[in-house]
């Protein structure tokens, strides 16, 4: 989309379909946050992320980017919250850091005696990760570039004089261009062994639920996006047909991308029961999963 905008000719091999549950950014939503510690760098370029966030929604003429806010709980001493706090203060952003007992109050599901203050940040949120994919797609399209789906690359063609000079598909198609982006994810390490990248794969799992009760407090204008890194846990409000998501950012065990069961595992779902138990106790009863 970026490149079609700066007067490039652009071809996009993907080896799925634009938009799929086996990519890095599958999925109805994920979290935008500005919220990374003491690592300015990160915040810095979130802010910029933002501001490219606001723009693309106008092009695409639809909600991509949803304001809720972000709320990082301080399941611990909160080192890593407070720090959130200061690097956000220190740059100017909107910020603030409230005791538990002040977040019970403005947020009523969360259990005040799990953390011990919290630091929200209104310009965190969510994005609408398959509808964001689909209206990239369109306008880079619109603009003249071509999208080849369901095209695998099976080999990056390079020698000593040009470095790399072409791709190959599976079908044996040689594709050649001036230069090559390489977004490949999970499958990164497989596709780029030449160059020995030091990225190993693991499988992150992920858990759908619906709230067993009282569902109306869960949905975005009553719940923000949350996280308690000390826990490992963040979770979504209740955003696609009644289902509130929660994952774990802690790196999972190491898998092959797009193999293996896709069923949430009985270790993870006690584990999320447990997290909730302690900070969102309406929620640990639920009995339905993806």
């Amino acid at each position: 989309y970026y490149l079609m905008k700066r007067g490039k000719r652009v071809a996009v091999l993907e080896q799925h379909q634009v938009g799929n549950p086996f990519g890095a950014s599958g999925d109805h939503g994920r979290v935008f946050r500005l919220t990374y510690g003491k690592a300015t760098f990160y915040t810095d370029l979130g802010v910029r992320a933002l501001a490219l966030w606001k723009e693309v929604q106008k092009d695409a003429r639809e909600e991509l980017y949803m304001p809720i806010g972000m709320l990082d709980l301080a399941a611990g001493p909160g080192p890593y919250e407070e720090q959130c706090y200061q690097a956000l203060k220190g740059m100017g952003l909107p910020v603030f850091k409230w005791s538990a007992a002040e977040t019970h109050e403005r947020y009523r599901i969360f259990n005040p005696k799990a953390f011990k203050f919290a630091v929200y940040h209104p310009d965190g949120g969510m994005l609408w990760a398959q509808r964001a994919l689909n209206a990239f797609s369109h306008l880079s399209q619109s603009r003249g570039s071509r999208v080849f789906e369901r095209t695998r690359v099976t080999a990056v063609l390079r020698n000593k004089k040009d470095g790399v000079y072409g791709v190959r598909d599976s079908a044996g198609k040689v594709y050649e261009a001036g230069a090559y982006l390489f977004a490949a994810g999970a499958w990164t390490p497989e596709l780029l062994a030449a160059y020995g990248v030091p990225l190993k794969s693991t499988r992150q799992e992920l858990l759908y639920l619906r709230p067993p009760n009282n569902q109306g407090r869960y949905r975005p204008a009553h719940c923000p996006i949350f996280g308690a890194l000390a826990k490992g846990f963040y979770g979504f409000p209740v955003h696609i047909h009644g289902f509130m998501k929660l994952g774990d950012h802690r790196k999972g065990k190491p898998g092959k991308p797009g193999t293996g069961s896709q069923e949430v595992g009985p270790a993870f779902e006690k584990a999320a029961r447990l997290f909730l138990r302690k900070f969102i106790q309406d929620l640990a009863g639920f009995s339905e999963t993806e």
